[in-house]
């Protein structure tokens, strides 16, 4: 731990184990490195790490891997988490099939979530989050400013899509 910016290994010794809220209380902590031991990471590990700006994987690492700072399974079929403090875009791969349902929450810097054309489960629009049909809204970036439209292919919205948006200043639903 350096100048409150830089966190290394924190895990339970005994399980590789990331608990939850284990960082909660480092808000102005920017990178954090996985160790190559860590083999879980509870959900909410990050929760309110808004200046956290990467999260940087051990290349030998058996359950995770990164790219761009985010988190992901070993494979990156599985983006877990955009780190809270991410600015500008976030990019999802084509391999990306499944995305945990916080991943994007607390992320108030990031202004677009972009998807590769190929990626079989999502796309994106505007920069904002949908399954492949955009028929489903999933995330709109925290950072996203002005009025937004959804789509008129939109049927459903996730619980928490535009949580953290605060600077929207009108969402238009279609009829």
């Amino acid at each position: 731990f350096q100048g409150n910016k830089y966190i290394f290994h924190v895990i339970h010794k005994n399980d590789g184990c990331c608990w939850a809220y284990a960082f909660s209380s480092y808000l102005s902590m920017a990178r954090v490195q996985i160790p190559d031991r860590v083999t879980r990471i509870e959900w909410n590990a990050f929760e309110g790490c808004t200046s956290l700006t990467a999260i940087v994987v051990g290349g030998l690492n058996r359950q995770f891997s990164s790219l761009e700072g985010v988190l992901f399974n070993k494979s990156q079929t599985g983006l877990i988490l955009c780190p809270g403090g991410k600015a500008g875009s976030c990019t999802i791969p084509d391999t990306v099939t499944s995305i945990e349902w916080k991943a994007f929450s607390g992320c108030t810097s990031l202004t677009a979530i972009e998807v590769g054309e190929l990626n079989p489960q999502f796309s994106s629009r505007e920069g904002v989050l949908f399954n492949k049909r955009q028929t489903r809204l999933l995330a709109c970036p925290g950072a996203k400013a002005g009025n937004y439209t959804i789509p008129d292919s939109v049927t459903s919205i996730n619980q928490k899509a535009f949580i953290g948006c605060t600077r929207l200043t009108n969402v238009t639903i279609p009829d």
